[in-house]
């Protein structure tokens, strides 16, 4: 129990310290985070994201080898996404399955724009569709349709500083799965005109029946190679029930904006 709570005060001031030792130019938010933003491409634009990412528990890891994630401006308030993935995953004593994994279709939409003057935050609703395009016998999908319900939120501050939050319903179907929700907080800043860094905590209820809920942080960076081309990482894991669920996980992504 000392050990789970050491482990949870460093996470906990590494956080701190990401947060209150930097001072620069306004911030981001969406992946390489849990926590997106309710930013949007212009109309007509496109941010391309070409990623992989695992996580390693217990019992083995799993991840998407690649990801890709094509958003586009359908009007400057409006998103929408398709994510389709290659999937893997590695059972402790048994052979890797690899494949291709669900497909995300998705939508955001931003209904209240931030006061510049005052602290009114941009808020932005962004439903996503997981269709079951995987092998769920080999554990490569869920072999269910599933929705999640996001609400992001996001406000620049004073000094620069800018932060992200939000929760979403998910609906989890199958026998001993139940749906669940999720919730986050992001804060980052850019330290140098190519250079952003973001940390982030983020919880998770119960994804099965008897499972255990999820607590964890993130800490990553964008670095821009220019205005079109930028690299994206993060790594994390859970400070509470890690074995379980997230012993070490992480994400490595290029990004496309045009």
């Amino acid at each position: 129990m000392n050990v789970r709570r050491n482990r949870a005060a460093c996470a906990l001031l590494a956080f701190a310290c990401l947060a209150a030792g930097i001072l620069a130019a306004p911030a981001w938010a969406g992946v390489p985070f849990r926590t997106d933003d309710p930013g949007t491409p212009p109309q007509g634009g496109f941010e391309i994201n070409l990623s992989t990412q695992f996580t390693v528990t217990k019992d083995g890891h799993e991840g998407l080898l690649p990801s890709l994630e094509i958003n586009y401006g359908l009007f400057d308030n409006l998103q929408i996404t398709i994510a389709p993935a290659m999937a893997y995953n590695r059972e402790n004593g048994n052979s890797a399955n690899y494949g291709f994994g669900d497909l995300v279709i998705g939508a955001k939409f931003r209904f209240i724009e931030a006061d510049e003057n005052g602290w009114r935050p941009s808020v932005a609703f962004a439903p996503s569709i997981s269709l079951p395009a995987g092998d769920a016998n080999r554990g490569l999908g869920s072999g269910f349709t599933n929705v999640s319900l996001p609400l992001w939120l996001s406000k620049d501050l004073p000094n620069n500083w800018a932060v992200a939050t939000g929760a979403s319903y998910n609906t989890n179907h199958g026998f001993g799965n139940k749906d669940f929700w999720f919730a986050d907080f992001l804060v980052t800043n850019k330290i140098r005109e190519d250079l952003t860094i973001g940390g982030e905590i983020y919880h998770t209820t119960p994804e099965s029946v008897g499972g255990k809920s999820s607590t964890g942080f993130n800490l990553g960076f964008l670095y821009d190679f220019s205005e079109n081309h930028h690299l994206l990482f993060s790594a994390g894991r859970n400070f509470i029930n890690a074995d379980e669920n997230n012993r070490f996980s992480t994400y490595l992504a290029y990004r496309l904006t045009f």
